[in-house]
């Protein structure tokens, strides 16, 4: 079901609607509205928001919207209706030439690392390093360990398929950092998704290290290793991660990186 006003849309979520087994949907605001003509008719908008939201409260039990910041100020608008901001995002998309990569070749600094493809072995240490050093982090923050929306377990539930389901994809590359005793202490997954400009993106999905063995660019190695693998002579690199992930933002910000968007994540539960 989609439905349309002039500022404002709602599309299900088919993905995450079938896995969390309740119907999830998008909020889309028009990125092209002004921010002097939304306060000038801040009524109107409101009215049209809330006749949006009465009938995706027949349809949706949870309605997520996306907010760019350079849109920001129609965020206490979406909270006089019932949103709540839970997460947000910063994203990187940057052009590499293959001939020209040297400047992003990182070797790790501890002797005891080693990086190399993963195999199908890998699998279950790589979900565990998510889940230990991700969901079970209390600094990291992820809309699906909101308790208001989100019972307790569908976070792990969640990693854990996300995980599984990249791991099989032929178009991911996973390079995964061994200690000395070959215990897998890291990972880097990124996969070909789509075209920017004509050209493929390899979106980063998921990097973990041990904090044991984090401080040695371990980060930054792993990445190379994939860089590496790529065969496109021209590819763009798309890396997102939640705006309070400072470590990994520092990493992008080492290896030039392009700043491309930050956003704001609020969620709405239906009305009873």
């Amino acid at each position: 079901m989609e439905s349309t006003l002039q500022t404002f849309s709602t599309a299900i979520k088919e993905w995450e609607s079938n896995f969390f087994e309740f119907n999830f949907a998008t909020l889309t605001v028009d990125a092209a509205v002004d921010i002097n003509n939304f306060f000038e008719g801040y009524e109107k908008y409101k009215l049209e928001l809330s006749e949006l939201l009465a009938k995706a409260d027949k349809n949706f039990e949870l309605l997520e919207a996306i907010v760019d910041t350079r849109i920001s100020f129609v965020m206490p608008l979406l909270e006089d209706l019932g949103f709540r901001f839970v997460d947000s995002k910063i994203s990187f998309l940057t052009p590499f030439e293959k001939s020209n990569i040297h400047g992003q070749i990182f070797e790790v600094q501890n002797s005891k690392i080693r990086i190399r493809e993963k195999v199908e072995t890998d699998y279950k240490a790589i979900s565990d390093l998510s889940i230990n050093f991700m969901v079970h982090d209390k600094l990291f923050v992820s809309k699906y360990k909101n308790k208001l929306f989100f019972a307790p377990d569908l976070a792990e539930k969640y990693f854990r398929e996300w995980i599984k389901n990249t791991f099989k994809s032929e178009n991911a590359i996973i390079s995964v950092a061994v200690n000395d005793l070959d215990e897998v202490i890291g990972f880097f997954i990124y996969e070909k998704k789509g075209t920017h400009k004509d050209i493929p993106v390899y979106k980063g999905i998921l990097t973990v290290v041990n904090p044991e063995y984090r401080g040695s660019d371990t980060h930054l190695s792993l990445q190379s290793f994939i860089f590496n693998k790529i065969t496109d002579e021209k590819f763009y690199i798309d890396n997102t991660t939640q705006v309070t992930n400072v470590p990994i933002i520092r990493n992008h910000i080492k290896s030039d990186r392009y700043l491309n968007n930050i956003s704001f994540i609020l969620i709405r539960k239906k009305l009873s």
